[in-house]
């Protein structure tokens, strides 16, 4: 917009130097539209001169295009299998998404969908399919997230989460698929005197 009228009634707009299509949407007002064909930080620079052919000082403004979602990851690999505790975790990773471009801003993740199917088998079809709440996912920069599963039965499972970046794109939903096998029996050797023991997971027989 301008405080005054302009020569030829419309400024020179330019995105990376590129003259952009410029109509009137109002006295002394305008817009312009630009398609990102790649995704990245731009500048657009206005140019104009009044009516009396006084050269106004060139205006520019930074903006970025994101154009991808986040493809998250997981720190386990397909069909891995983990050894059944209280507690199985699983690490939900956007690394790819803190820098996509130069000067990126849109680095963090919301998770938006997750769900925990139980298979007939590793490859198999699924059996059952659990709704997680994305607050299931714990993080502290939204960019790597913790999932804790408890008391999961022995067998084959399907984990899918879906993510959108802070830019508002969508990603794909990234899938893992892992088995949980029953734990490797713990056997310690104890010496005469003081001995302190860690056991890693719940003990068959909490009495002891």
């Amino acid at each position: 917009s301008s405080n005054e009228a302009l020569q030829g009634d419309v400024p020179s707009i330019k995105v990376a130097s590129v003259g952009v299509a410029t109509s009137k949407a109002a006295t002394n007002s305008w817009t312009a539209s630009y398609t990102i064909g790649t995704q990245g930080e731009f500048t657009a620079s206005a140019d104009a001169t009044d009516s009396a052919g006084n050269a106004a000082t060139q205006k520019t403004d930074k903006f970025q295009g994101d154009l991808t979602g986040p493809a998250l990851t997981f720190n386990r690999t397909a069909d891995e299998k983990i050894e059944t505790n209280d507690f199985i975790f699983i690490k939900v990773l956007a690394a790819a998404e803190t820098g996509e471009y130069a000067n990126d801003t849109h680095k963090t993740v919301t998770i938006t969908a997750a769900t925990l199917a139980k298979l007939t088998k590793v490859g198999g079809t699924v059996e059952s399919t659990d709704t997680l709440a994305a607050s299931v996912f714990a993080s502290t920069d939204n960019k790597t997230f913790d999932y804790g599963a408890a008391d999961l039965d022995i067998g084959a499972y399907k984990l899918s989460v879906t993510g959108t970046d802070s830019a508002g794109n969508a990603g794909t939903a990234a899938v893992l698929t892992f088995e949980v096998v029953a734990q490797t029996p713990a056997s310690v050797t104890v010496s005469p005197g003081w001995t302190l023991i860690s056991l890693p997971g719940k003990p068959q027989d909490t009495s002891i």
